[in-house]
């Protein structure tokens, strides 16, 4: 496997081991081959030419995305889109072409043309809702089978780079698709911050890759592009705005990358030592007490198939609609929505896990509002 950004020959530094294909709740019975859910090895890798952190391997894509569950739930990713959408409509558009790339249950559309762009054109592959407003024009499929002449004076995408494999393709694609000075918007988790501060949820099947500032500020000026604008939405995600030149701008490299490397390589390091000792925590918390899972997702699935598979896992809990009364895949746990915990009988005696990255504080919230007798425990604990 070579590297996405560079091209480098990578080695695989850590492994969670051979895990389920997609972080999704699913029918029983649906995406079995042989009778059995479509595993792989999800390892991760830190490219040392240019230091980008990402997956050693290539899930499949039509395993990874073989249903919709695009859904917005919770306050984080509300003031998220709040202020992405802000982000975007700095400035009147009256006249400019616009596209989304990735474009999911279309609310960030939505919000857009509240705020007065008149017309939006939408890639997305899994669109569930037919129910979109008038400005709002849709192309069902990925980015590479959109194969119209437009041109665009503005590309914006929210936590779609991350999930791209080819990312030079994806960026050239882009590229093309941009008239000259024009703008290319997007947002993606601040994985820096997500790897430093050991949020569970910072390696999964969906992202590919893991970028950094400084990686995404290279490829970028690789392509053609010059940064224009960068914003920290919290600890979670980064906000960045390039202008596209058309010509590529030199780079001095060799210092810089090696640095981005050391540094990216310690991270995950430190990132995968607590993940081990994290594992041992939570074994050793529940003990024999039935215990709830939160979150229908890759965190719980990486828990459940290394640490907790002899454990007394009762059921997982999870905001989304979408998932509800479905199976987590690879496993045989009903997936209901958290308000369940309202009526368990003797709910002092169980426990629930929540390690869901940055949303922990927002979900203990919400749990205690339901049920505030259940034992939480949190990777914040350990």
């Amino acid at each position: 496997m070579n590297c996405r950004y560079c091209d480098e020959r990578l080695e695989k530094n850590f492994s969670y081991g051979s895990v389920p294909m997609t972080p999704n709740a699913v029918e029983e019975g649906v995406l079995l081959k042989n009778g059995k859910p479509i595993e792989y090895e999800l390892a991760i890798s830190v490219c040392k030419k240019c230091g980008l952190i990402q997956q050693f391997n290539s899930p499949d894509p039509s395993v990874l995305y073989f249903i919709f569950k695009n859904e917005i739930v919770g306050d984080i990713w509300e003031k998220h889109y709040f202020e992405f959408s802000d982000f975007i409509a700095y400035q009147k558009f009256d006249g400019v072409k616009i596209l989304e790339v990735g474009g999911g249950d279309l609310s960030l559309a939505e919000r857009l043309l509240k705020k007065g762009i008149d017309k939006i054109e939408v890639i997305e592959k899994n669109i569930k809702t037919e129910n979109f407003s008038e400005g709002i024009n849709v192309f069902k499929g990925f980015l590479e089978d959109y194969n119209k002449s437009s041109k665009f004076d503005l590309v914006y995408s929210s936590h779609v780079l991350e999930h791209i494999d080819n990312v030079q393709e994806h960026i050239e694609k882009i590229s093309t698709l941009l008239t000259n000075n024009g703008r290319l918007i997007f947002s993606l988790p601040h994985f820096e911050k997500w790897i430093e501060d050991f949020a569970t949820n910072s390696f999964s099947q969906e992202h590919v890759t893991y970028p950094t500032i400084e990686n995404l500020s290279a490829i970028l000026r690789s392509k053609g592009f010059i940064i224009d604008r960068v914003y920290q939405f919290r600890d979670h995600s980064i906000f960045m705005d390039a202008v596209f030149t058309d010509e590529q701008n030199n780079i001095k490299k060799s210092e810089q990358e090696n640095e981005i490397y050391e540094k990216n390589l310690k991270l995950v390091t430190k990132f995968f030592e607590n993940f081990e000792k994290l594992g041992i925590y939570l074994k050793n918390s529940i003990g024999d007490s039935e215990t709830y899972v939160f979150g229908a997702n890759s965190g719980t699935q990486l828990l459940l198939k290394k640490y907790l598979k002899n454990s007394k896992i009762i059921g997982i809990l999870d905001n989304s609609s979408l998932k509800s009364g479905k199976l987590l895949y690879g496993f045989n746990y009903v997936v209901n929505k958290p308000e369940i915990l309202t009526d368990i009988e003797n709910i002092e005696e169980k426990k629930l896990i929540i390690c869901t990255g940055k949303y922990v504080q927002e979900i203990k919230k919400q749990i205690k509002k339901i049920n505030d007798k259940i034992k939480i425990i949190t990777n914040e604990n350990f």
